[in-house]
């Protein structure tokens, strides 16, 4: 699982998902953080990650690579508050997509959220950009300019690489223009595993494991508190009494 801060909020549903959808144990590798970027070291609020693209995912992977694999690639976008080009942040999600179809995984891109964007008013943008990317200088239309061009560009790799690619309805959003609703997560990675498998999960009492959620979301937060910035690439494994792994990069 590859993302940034919608991976992190929606990592117990994404976990859950997997255990119903694949059945268990597992081996779940996760490179995600609030403002995560997938080349370039960059967080929020003082906490830095490795960029997706070099972190330690993918040698761990490489020694793994008999077992079948499903994959996701999300939340693309963080790299456009940083200004980096529209080309690099393809070449970068492009060499991840190749890197797990040399294991045959089966991929699912996710699209940017477009719509949301759109809709955001001149102030709501600034108050918006202040907050979250404080050291951007893009303007509202030169940021949807290169989201339109970045989400073009995802769909036609996705295309030219014959994987499978999802677009978050609008309907999922709320006064928040990057992340879904919380009431839409357990539908959003239900999808998502439908789409890499042609399954269903199953609708059981695994979602009503509110202890198994609770647990999750406050390994997540321990995580993110309690990495030293200066170890961005460090490695926490987390291992469920169903012998499930968890590996956070």
């Amino acid at each position: 699982m590859l993302g940034a801060s919608n991976l992190a909020r929606s990592l117990a549903h994404g976990v859950m998902a997997a255990r119903t959808t694949l059945g268990v144990p597992l081996s779940i590798h996760v490179a995600m953080g609030h403002g995560r970027s997938y080349g370039v070291q960059a967080g929020w609020i003082g906490k830095k990650f490795s960029g997706i693209f070099s972190c330690d995912l993918w040698r761990v992977l490489e020694c793994d690579s008999t077992s079948p694999t499903v994959a996701f690639v999300t939340d693309v976008g963080n790299d456009l508050a940083y200004e980096i080009p529209v080309g690099e942040i393809l070449g970068w999600v492009e060499t991840c997509i190749a890197r797990l179809l040399r294991v045959e995984s089966q991929v699912v891109l996710t699209e940017l959220s477009l719509g949301p964007l759109e809709r955001m008013s001149q102030s709501k943008f600034i108050a918006f950009r202040a907050l979250c990317y404080p050291r951007s200088r893009l303007t509202r239309v030169e940021m949807l300019d290169r989201a339109r061009a970045l989400n073009a560009g995802l769909v036609e790799l996705a295309r030219s690489q014959k994987t499978s690619v999802f677009s978050v309805p609008n309907a999922w959003y709320g006064l928040d223009p990057l992340h879904p609703r919380r009431a839409h997560l357990r539908e959003y990675w239900q999808t998502l595993f439908a789409l890499s498998t042609g399954r269903q999960n199953s609708l059981d009492e695994e979602y009503h494991a509110w202890m198994l959620r609770g647990y999750l979301r406050l390994l997540v937060t321990a995580e993110h508190i309690s990495r030293h910035p200066s170890q961005p690439s460090c490695r926490r494994t987390i291992v469920l009494r169903d012998g499930t792994s968890i590996a956070i990069y």
